[in-house]
């Protein structure tokens, strides 16, 4: 299997700290094909912010936004 996570962002500050960031994670089977359902946790910890997180499950794509 594997994953791969991208954010819209990658250079956060707290000051002014950003109004939105996308995570998206692709998910692939051991053959390199998307893999649909699986599981995605998302946790972000950005210093002086609450942790931002998510529970989500990969489309027929294998992402999840």
């Amino acid at each position: 299997m594997g994953v791969r996570l991208t954010a819209s962002t990658y250079r956060i500050s707290i000051s002014p700290h950003p109004a939105s960031i996308q995570l998206v994670v692709r998910v692939t089977d051991p053959a390199g094909l998307p893999l649909a359902g699986a599981q995605a946790f998302f946790t972000l910890q950005i210093p002086g912010l609450a942790p931002i997180s998510n529970q989500l499950v990969t489309g027929a794509d294998g992402r999840a936004v």
